[in-house]
């Protein structure tokens, strides 16, 4: 079957192997499946390794499992996972229409987190200096001039010789 992938708000929109824009073929290529992520804005750079899997635990038949490193500098601290989205449907060819077939038995299909991912110590973004005594108001402007924090809630509070800021990342650029 045909599907797309989706990261944040962006869905792929290249490829045509699996049917229409975007869809990728189940087995599909390292090459085409790195074209469709590295054409999306959020996300730069990925490196793709494909493993073919002889039979699939709880299921029938081959598979496939893809292997996703985000390496450019859009990605970021603790990213959301890809979504495997519209398979079969919404112009990706469904298994039945390219003489294939999928029974109820098949295992489902999934996205898993394996590494955590982190952001080299010279990519580290930093603010302007802020003084010891900030009222949270300062702090929260400091931060959200940071090109990739997005908003952020603040408060401040005494902590025995100074103080304490609670930083709560609303959402991100």
């Amino acid at each position: 079957s045909g599907y797309r992938m989706r990261f944040k708000s962006e869905t792929t929109a290249v490829t045509t192997g699996g049917g229409g824009k975007g869809c990728l073929r189940w087995d599909g290529s390292v090459a085409e499946i790195k074209a469709e992520l590295e054409a999306m804005a959020g996300i730069g750079s990925v490196t793709v390794t494909k493993e073919e899997m002889s039979s699939i635990v709880g299921g029938v038949g081959a598979g496939v499992k893809y292997y996703i490193t985000f390496t450019g500098l859009n990605v970021r601290g603790n990213v959301p996972p890809l979504q495997i989205v519209d398979v079969g449907k919404n112009g990706c060819l469904d298994a039945h229409n390219s003489g294939g077939f999928f029974g109820q038995d098949l295992a489902p299909i999934s996205v898993e987190q394996e590494n955590i991912p982190f952001i080299p110590f010279y990519e580290v973004q930093t603010t302007v200096e802020i003084p010891y005594d900030a009222e949270a108001g300062d702090m929260k402007v400091a931060i959200e001039a940071l090109s990739r924090a997005g908003n952020v809630d603040v408060s401040r509070e005494v902590n025995r010789h100074g103080f304490s800021w609670d930083v709560t990342f609303v959402n991100t650029k």
